[in-house]
């Protein structure tokens, strides 16, 4: 933590789909002499997201909200513009939840603590600031992935409009399912100020997130971790069919209804990442086995942290997967570095493009080719690891020339390359 400068983190462990470990370490900010515990929240900011599609998806689960219609005819007082691509293909609860909308905008406005909040229609309109430009259909609906905060304004509009209103969010998000202190409350009580990567504190501690579904909820890792129990124990007041059908990767997306689905069989695992200004945190559960973990902190500079806990805690509780691997990491040769350089679509989401970058020496994965990545080592023949994160990478140098395709997380999400 000294190291990264990160004040303030709260770690919890699940294991038998029981929470076993929760607590606090730092301070709620830098330069006071108060301390994180188990109650001190941090704002979840998108892992709020699942948080909102498990509400959404009882109410599929009841009949009173469908999860394959034109999303214009469940909303009254606001409509998405007409587009060419939404002739055939309609925007649907489906497509917002698993990021195929089509929708633009990946985050949501954020705004001083205490600054009025733009409503969902103006997020919608004008991106939540005056003149701004509306948010548009960018492609066919389902067929390609692109993440999309707007898609959880929608969601909440059509919410909002059918079912409750924000009022009532923490009664019917959180403590339905065992989560006790979180809240959608914009200044709740024992919460840890934000920290920019300088380590200075946020102006007020902290920015109001305008999207309520998309990055509003305040959180700790004990609430999470009790939420990862109660679904892997099919206790989260959600039929096990429908639990099935979130953990399902849909359709040109490696995400299924709100969860971020990463293999299949006995090592699948859900999990999603939150980062707000301030705050980064990570959540992961493995749906058999009945694993997890929740680290959240106080600072934009925690990502390396984040992992390296959950790494340990998977060494320490033997989890079934890479995170629980002790590997020597070694550089890989020049020629090979060669072979592997290049951009890399997704099969399941072709819009997503990874890029391995040949750069002083080593091998760099990223979103871009001009971005700095995270360097990967070789951590055995025929597979990459990062230094710090989840993400590995599969390979083979056979043959000649360069290589066609690489293979992440587990394998379970295979790359082509294009370039």
């Amino acid at each position: 933590m000294a190291a990264l400068g990160v004040p303030g983190v709260s770690i919890a462990i699940v294991e038998n789909g029981q929470v076993v470990f929760d607590r606090g370490f730092g301070k709620l900010r830098v330069s006071d002499a108060e301390v994180v515990d188990g109650e001190t929240l941090f704002q979840a900011a998108s892992i709020g997201k699942p948080i909102a599609a498990i509400g959404i998806m009882r109410e599929v689960e009841r009949g009173r909200l469908p999860l394959d219609v034109d999303v214009n005819t469940l909303m009254s007082g606001f409509q998405l513009p007409d587009s060419p691509y939404t002739r055939d293909e309609k925007i649907t609860v489906r497509r917002l939840l698993s990021h195929t909308s089509g929708l633009g905008m990946h985050g949501v406005p954020d705004v001083a603590r205490g600054a009025p909040l733009p409503s969902l229609v103006e997020v919608l309109t004008n991106g939540g600031v005056e003149g701004g430009q509306p948010v548009g259909v960018e492609f066919v609906p389902g067929s390609r992935f692109q993440y999309s905060g707007a898609g959880y304004a929608v969601l909440q509009l059509i919410y909002e409009e059918h079912l409750a209103q924000r009022e009532r969010f923490d009664e019917i998000f959180c403590r339905s399912v065992g989560m006790v202190s979180s809240t959608y409350a914009l200044a709740p009580s024992n919460a840890a100020s934000g920290h920019d990567s300088n380590g200075a504190v946020m102006d007020g501690g902290w920015r109001d997130i305008s999207v309520a579904f998309a990055g509003g909820l305040w959180s700790n890792a004990r609430d999470l971790a009790t939420l990862i129990g109660r679904l892997q124990r099919s206790s989260a007041r959600l039929g096990a069919s429908t639990w099935r059908d979130m953990r399902t990767r849909q359709p040109n997306s490696p995400y299924g209804l709100g969860f971020e689905i990463v293999a299949d069989g006995p090592l699948q695992r859900f999990e999603h990442k939150g980062g707000s200004a301030g705050y980064r945190s990570y959540a992961v559960g493995f749906a058999e086995t009945g694993h997890g973990a929740v680290v959240m902190a106080n600072s934009d500079s925690a990502v390396p942290l984040l992992f390296e806990v959950v790494r340990g805690i998977a060494l320490a509780y033997n989890w079934p997967h890479d995170f629980a691997r002790v590997l020597e990491a070694v550089d890989l040769s020049a020629s090979d570095r060669s072979r592997l350089a290049g951009a890399y679509a997704l099969d399941d989401a072709p819009d997503v493009i990874i890029y391995l970058t040949d750069r002083a020496g080593r091998l760099f994965i990223g979103e871009s080719a001009e971005g700095e990545g995270t360097p990967l080592f070789v951590g055995e023949a025929g597979l990459l690891v990062p230094q710090t994160g989840p993400v590995d990478v599969g390979y083979s140098l056979a043959g000649n020339g360069p290589v066609r395709e690489i293979f992440l997380r587990g394998r379970s999400l295979r790359a082509q390359r294009t370039g």
